[in-house]
């Protein structure tokens, strides 16, 4: 081999190296991402009054408000007060799943091990029939598929 040679395969190698560590450096700056992603939501779910007090009609431990009222509600005509309010709000919270759960069935943005920080509120809401069910016929349809996927393994 001539000396030639020599410097176009360095020149190779160096091109490998360099598109190899390119691609090791942004795999990990993605998960890094992902990682923040989903500490901030997670903790904008612990921290958001209303997301607290819709986990706890989620839990069947709200004082005035049931995932059946919930349902009620959705078929009912007109809303008044508060239960328009404790509907929004939890429409609000359901939203809030739909979009993790699109992030993951849908974009393939969010890792199943990431979508595991979300997995007991998917439980939750695919436990109760008529909620499933809600999720279903309402676009909120990833819900069940990310938790279905979740329980697949």
């Amino acid at each position: 081999m001539t000396l030639g040679t020599w410097e176009i395969l360095a020149g190779l190698a160096a091109a490998v190296w360099a598109i190899g560590t390119f691609f090791v450096t942004r795999r990990r700056e993605l998960a890094w991402r992902r990682t923040e992603f989903v500490a901030r939501e997670s903790k904008y779910l612990d921290n958001d009054a209303e997301m607290r007090e819709c986990t706890l009609v989620l839990y069947g431990k709200h004082p005035v408000f049931s995932v059946q009222q919930f349902i009620s509600a959705a078929q009912a005509e007109t809303l008044e007060g508060d239960q328009r309010r404790l509907f929004e709000m939890f429409e609000k919270h359901l939203n809030f799943f739909w979009r993790i759960a699109y992030a993951h069935v849908a974009l393939r943005t969010l890792t199943r091990r990431d979508l595991d920080a979300f997995s007991i509120y998917l439980a939750r809401i695919c436990e109760h029939e008529s909620l499933r069910t809600y999720c279903l016929s309402s676009g909120y349809d990833e819900i069940a598929a990310a938790f279905r996927r979740l329980e697949s393994g």
